[in-house]
């Protein structure tokens, strides 16, 4: 992504909020946002997206001093605007961000985009509303915490699409819904929790090539695979009925015993036994097994991505109680993670350019960065 196209995309994202503003749809009430007041629609989204995390009265001022603004309004009036807002807001916009950016030059691996999916739990403010909106996982008393998964695009740091879901809703039952917004030419690279005859049935059906490391333990057909001694192998996997009425839940048909297709290979990436990945990516030109371990190894974009959302965005101190401000403003901190990659991309060729002559090369400083975004 270069300046010039950083610059497009972010008055494209402007001008989406401006048509998200007049959107009745996204409001609690179709008379919400229809005075003249300082709180506009976009000013709400605006706050919400400046990463609040310091006493929010202090927060205000800085950002309507920034903005020039004479008058401030006070916290409980911005609790109040933000109410008015759904957060299905920021869900398209992060959909619009996710067009934007690959509508722009973007990182490919052979020409297929890559993507590691993988999810964390989030603690998040604990009260009736919340805990009727996100149960809690086993015990009454425990922290609140809430499920978020990723598909998260490790060449281009961004994250394509992000799903927040009550800690009691497993990972990979969520794997399945964001299957509709990829292609043949993505990558979806899993680790050996996800692993299943179901969700690579669905990645098949849906021509999503998918690349998951299994449990030594996981089917009869791995064993013998392991056993065998052989490096590369193409298999056929067997539906369980578990399995099928896993999927007819989802609206999927399948037969018990139907069989998949599948290619497993074994890899060392410094486990104690031998690490098997099963993948759809059947050309053995294109995809020797020399390229795996390498490839696999990238999926560790997502964990680094979790921990700058928790650490350096942080993403655990809400602005707002309510379940909608929680979603509200987890979607927004996503967003404006996204928005820091698009900044950095943008940036490198002129920090590779000014590092040229020096002996070590330069990054961009992601915290003065993010200061700077925020405001």
């Amino acid at each position: 992504m270069t300046v010039a196209n950083l610059q497009k995309s972010l008055e494209k994202l402007s001008a989406f909020l401006d048509e998200c503003s007049q959107d009745l749809t996204l409001r609690r009430r179709k008379e919400d946002f229809t005075r003249n007041r300082q709180l506009t629609f976009r000013q709400v989204a605006l706050l919400i997206l400046s990463a609040m995390k310091r006493v929010q009265d202090l927060e205000l001022k800085d950002f309507f001093d920034t903005a020039g603004c004479d008058a401030c309004p006070s916290g409980s009036a911005f609790s109040r605007a933000r109410h008015k807002m759904a957060s299905e807001f920021f869900v398209r916009w992060l959909k619009r961000q996710t067009d934007i950016v690959y509508e722009c030059p973007h990182e490919t691996f052979q020409g297929y985009r890559l993507f590691g999916v993988d999810g964390s739990l989030v603690y998040i403010p604990d009260n009736p509303d919340t805990r009727k909106a996100f149960p809690p996982l086993v015990n009454v008393g425990d922290p609140m915490q809430a499920r978020v998964l990723c598909w998260y695009d490790m060449l281009n740091d961004h994250a394509a699409c992000t799903l927040l879901a009550p800690s009691t809703r497993a990972e990979t039952d969520m794997a399945y819904e964001c299957l509709g917004n990829f292609g043949a030419r993505d990558i979806l690279i899993y680790d050996r929790f996800f692993a299943g005859w179901g969700l690579m049935r669905v990645h098949q059906l849906k021509g999503v090539h998918f690349l998951m490391r299994c449990k030594v333990s996981f089917s009869n057909q791995v064993k013998a695979f392991v056993a065998s001694g052989l490096n590369d192998a193409v298999v056929e996997f067997r539906a369980s009925f578990k399995s099928v009425a896993s999927l007819r839940d989802k609206g999927v048909k399948a037969k018990r015993g139907e069989r998949l297709t599948v290619r497993l290979l074994r890899v060392d990436i410094g486990g104690k036994e031998p690490e098997i990945l099963a993948t759809s990516l059947m050309d053995t030109a294109e995809f020797p097994l020399s390229v795996f371990k390498g490839l696999y190894f990238r999926r560790w974009g997502v964990e680094t991505f979790f921990d700058r959302l928790k650490n350096k965005f942080q993403i655990e101190v809400f602005s707002g109680k309510s379940p909608e401000s929680v979603r509200q403003d987890l979607m927004a901190m996503v967003f404006l993670a996204n928005l820091q990659s698009m900044v950095i991309r943008a940036a490198k060729p002129e920090v590779d350019k000014a590092a040229k002559r020096r002996k070590h090369g330069c990054q961009v400083n992601r915290n003065k960065n993010l200061g700077l975004l925020s405001r």
